[in-house]
């Protein structure tokens, strides 16, 4: 009976040493994934951040002076990448081009199409119609392969007080009339754009008097 004790103290002995080897083992390799987590995450916002401080130094630092109009915006992102996106450029006659939009989607890919949107922007011209820019632009989106990604906009040319305005996908602009103290919905038309090689575009005229927002 004493050697049988002894015999099985021993093999209880070794069966806990073996199970607190195993537990520490267990630890140090949960310890080492919660690391490697971290690190992952902490790569991850980073990028993100820097993917964000991106986005931001492609929009225009000041809003636009010109005789005509008063312009101003704002922009608050849900996440640290949004679609949202304006641009302007004020041509030597003092003709004001501006222009809206919102990539569908969040993240690394709607900042992607918010980059392209802007270099198309800049490199097409406005002149004639704005529907013809915005069909280029369109075709110019849909040939990257961007899947299903879009973007709905609305390009807007200010010239003294005549407006002209074309949207493709977005909801309709809200027209304030000062002297008649009524708001007026604007056109909607097309598909966002590089959704479609043949969007249903169309350019829009109105006429501005003092105080219309």
């Amino acid at each position: 009976i004493v050697a049988f004790s002894l015999h099985l103290s021993r093999v209880i002995g070794r069966t806990g040493r073996t199970l607190e080897e195993k537990l520490i083992q267990v630890e140090d390799l949960s310890h080492t994934n919660l690391e490697q987590e971290r690190a992952l995450r902490q790569r991850m916002e980073d990028e993100l951040e820097e993917a964000h401080q991106l986005q931001i130094s492609m929009l225009p630092d000041n809003v636009p002076e010109h005789p005509s109009a008063e312009v101003d915006w704002a922009m608050k992102t849900a996440t640290e990448v949004g679609g949202d996106y304006y641009d302007y450029r004020i041509a030597d006659d003092g003709k004001l081009t501006l222009i809206l939009g919102d990539a569908t989607g969040h993240g690394m890919q709607a900042g992607t199409l918010v980059t392209a949107t802007k270099s198309l922007f800049q490199s097409l011209t406005t002149e004639g119609n704005l529907a013809d820019t915005v069909s280029k632009m369109s075709v110019n989106l849909k040939s990257m392969n961007l899947h299903r990604l879009g973007m709905a906009l609305t390009l807007l040319e200010l010239d003294g007080h005549r407006l002209r305005y074309c949207a493709a996908g977005i909801p309709p602009m809200l027209v304030y009339r000062a002297k008649e103290d009524t708001v007026e919905e604007g056109e909607t038309g097309g598909l966002p754009l590089g959704l479609t090689t043949r969007g249903n575009y169309h350019q829009t005229e109105l006429t501005l008097e003092s105080g219309d927002a």
